[in-house]
């Protein structure tokens, strides 16, 4: 019984970020099931402007690699029974879309989906409601450094059924979230803080940003200390004001790099970021137009990259003009906010472990449900305007009215209301699923890195993937 692991990396990534991960992951599984019975596809076939092919393209590539693997390992007589994937960053949204396409070739009837792992992943994608300058100029910037895949993570292509592929993936009807729901354990970790790539909600595939300066993320397993859960949801008032004195003093350490780095910004901008944005901005574009040139040669006007997935399978999503069609068809229950009725969490006090994980219940959300077809509605958005843009409670946003909610046109979802309410679509989708979620405060200026130990200054923070190996099944 040999059991596969596939790790993916993310966005302009390479396998060497997730090589502290692999050799702790490996050192377990040995002590676990013997050096035999596991093996570990730290995958090499999207390395840095490969990322810019799209989640599809990308996750074509990993299908083929892990193809080879598999019949490898069937010809050698020793075939794979189980399989496992962890993707960070964007590796969990390629992963997503893998997945799908072995459930359409039947590949689990065959080989037992265990994990499905993601770290820091944009499941909500990475649009940030435009309540800053900094996230309008992001929003602007992803799509044109990223090529097709930011065009993706901002809803902004037309993929199988004239929609978005990241509406696809949550599509109860299609093969990716079929697949998703075959695994038996499914887990996530997001940053509670300083995540500049992916959001905190999009990671944690919420609507509402827990913390604040009065609701501080707070570790309450010593042995664990960059597991974290909101102070109001931790148990013991005693410890939590003691890890605090603790956490506020490691912080305060922290704040030296960045006082350095204000110091320094007039040299770090223009010598530094300014090139680096021109010289991704310059690829991003290059890419795209050299791409999609060569896609409408070579594409068959009468056939469709998916027609894999057009041919055999019904959407129970669909664009039908706007925003409010794809939020009320089939399968839409509301939104399903985390700490409402809609998300049913499951939070056990049995052991230590329970208390640091959020599991989302089976149920779709309730509360705000006759809401989901609101289109428009400009008090709705002002009710959820936090959505997946991560705004903190409490900060200065300006909501949109009316007239602002745009629609989809041409399958496009139009910004930046109908994001808004597609973001929410699909957070109750995903939500519908038993994911046990864990939130991780590195504390560290780039959260984003660490939380996977990205190089080696970093591994400071291997407790993180030490407390994720203990939610793994082998």
């Amino acid at each position: 019984m040999v059991h596969l692991w596939v790790l993916q990396h993310g966005l302009w990534g390479y396998r060497e970020n997730l090589a502290i991960f692999q050799q702790i992951l490996q050192a377990s599984l040995e002590e676990k099931v013997g050096v035999d019975n596991f093996y570990i596809l730290n995958s090499h076939v999207n390395e840095y402007k490969k990322t810019y092919d799209g989640v599809d393209g990308c996750g074509d590539r990993l299908l083929e690699a892990i193809q080879e693997v598999v019949k490898l390992y069937h010809d050698n007589g020793t075939p794979f029974t189980k399989v496992s994937f962890i993707g960070y960053s964007l590796g969990g949204l390629i992963n997503r879309y893998v997945i799908g396409r072995l459930h359409v070739q039947g590949f689990f009837n065959d080989v037992k989906p265990v994990n499905f792992v993601t770290i820091a992943t944009p499941h909500l994608g990475a649009w940030q409601f435009p309540a800053s300058i900094f996230r309008k100029i992001f929003n602007a910037m992803v799509p044109v450094i990223s090529s097709h895949t930011g065009y993706q993570l901002m809803l902004q292509d037309k993929a199988a059924f004239g929609i978005p592929l990241m509406c696809n993936m949550v599509d109860p009807d299609l093969p990716f979230m079929q697949a998703l729901a075959a695994f038996q354990n499914l887990v996530l970790l997001a940053n509670a803080k300083n995540d500049r790539m992916v959001p905190y909600c999009s990671a944690a595939i919420c609507l509402d940003y827990p913390y604040s300066s009065t609701n501080e993320p707070v570790a309450v397993n010593d042995a664990y200390p960059h597991i974290v859960q909101p102070a109001d949801k931790a148990a013991e008032a005693a410890a939590i004001t003691q890890r605090q004195v603790k956490a506020q003093a490691t912080r305060k350490s922290g704040c030296w790099a960045l006082g350095l780095l204000l110091v320094l910004s007039p040299v770090v901008v223009p010598v530094v970021l300014v090139p680096s944005i021109v010289y991704m901005t310059m690829a991003g574009k290059a890419h795209y137009c050299k791409t999609k040139k060569k896609i409408q040669q070579q594409q068959d006007p009468g056939s469709s990259h998916y027609d894999w997935l057009e041919g055999p399978y019904q959407p129970g999503l669909t664009s039908s003009g706007s925003s409010a069609n794809l939020a009320t068809s089939k399968g839409a229950a509301g939104p399903g906010k985390e700490g409402e009725a809609g998300a049913d969490p499951a939070a056990a006090t049995a052991s230590s472990d329970d208390v640091l994980i959020s599991v989302t219940g089976q149920e779709g959300g309730s509360k705000g449900a006759a809401a989901a077809g609101a289109g428009g509605d400009a008090s709705r958005v002002q009710a959820d305007a936090r959505s997946a843009g991560v705004a903190p409670a409490g900060s200065d946003e300006k909501v949109p009215d009316e007239k602002s909610a745009l629609v989809v046109k041409e399958g496009i979802v139009q910004q930046p209301v109908a994001v808004h309410e597609v973001q929410e679509l699909m957070a109750n989708h995903l939500n519908n699923l038993p994911w046990k979620k864990i939130d991780v405060d590195t504390q560290e200026l780039n959260a984003h890195a660490a939380i996977v130990c990205r190089r080696k200054p970093y591994d400071r923070n291997r407790d993180v993937l030490d407390f994720l190996l203990t939610q793994l099944s082998v």
